[in-house]
């Protein structure tokens, strides 16, 4: 594991695109993605955890290809 595998709340927030409170809210109700406690207070994101949520979030939409109208 190397520094940038570990990234601050501020930095996953930019990665996923989501408020520095809703990450705070998320890992206070233990959903969504794992956090990594140092300390008292230090919290701490994997980089892999993030890149396996946004796989997680990924849904399909059907084409209209075949739509008639």
């Amino acid at each position: 594991m190397t520094k940038n595998d570990l990234l601050t709340r501020h930095e996953a927030a930019e990665i996923l695109g989501v408020t520095y409170n809703t990450l705070t809210r998320w890992a206070m109700e233990e959903k969504h993605i794992p956090v990594v406690k140092i300390g008292t207070r230090a919290v701490r994101y994997h980089r892999k955890d993030l890149e396996d949520y946004i796989q997680r979030q990924k849904s399909f939409i059907p084409s209209n290809e075949n739509t008639t109208r």
